[in-house]
């Protein structure tokens, strides 16, 4: 019986063996297939990456050349700016004096309307009291 089992393992090793090589075969193929899709996909890639260095180059350089006109621009803008800051400082500080005197007229007004306001509440106090 147990020769008999050995020899039927024998056969079922052997017959394991030649399916394994046989896929091993395919397998082997299979891969040596992707290998060479990928060394295709990769020189096409390859090709890409130059396309589009070439193409960050090219932009770069109009990129730069924008950023040097902006920067032109901004310089002369600022220049600009700065003298109608000066004007605008002029401007409040001549506002400010005008708005003082308003601000202290308004500040004599409230003292005035306060002081009456102060007389007002002081006779409803006397009244509520009263009552």
């Amino acid at each position: 019986m147990l020769q008999r089992a050995s020899k039927e393992w024998t056969v079922q090793l052997a017959w394991k063996a030649w399916m394994l090589q046989r896929a091993s075969k395919e397998w082997t193929a299979q891969l040596a297939w992707k290998a060479w899709m990928l060394q295709r996909a990769s020189k096409e890639w390859t090709a890409q990456l130059a396309l589009k260095a070439w193409m960050l180059q090219r932009a770069s350089k109009e990129w730069t050349a924008q950023l040097a006109l902006k920067a032109w621009m901004l310089q002369r803008a600022s220049k600009e700016w700065t003298a109608q800051l000066a004007w605008k400082a002029w401007m409040l500080q001549r506002a400010s004096k005008e708005w003082t005197a308003q601000l202290a007229l308004k500040a004599w007004m409230l003292l005035q309307a306060s002081k009456e306001w102060t007389a007002q509440l002081a006779w409803k106090a006397w009244m509520l009291q009263r009552a």
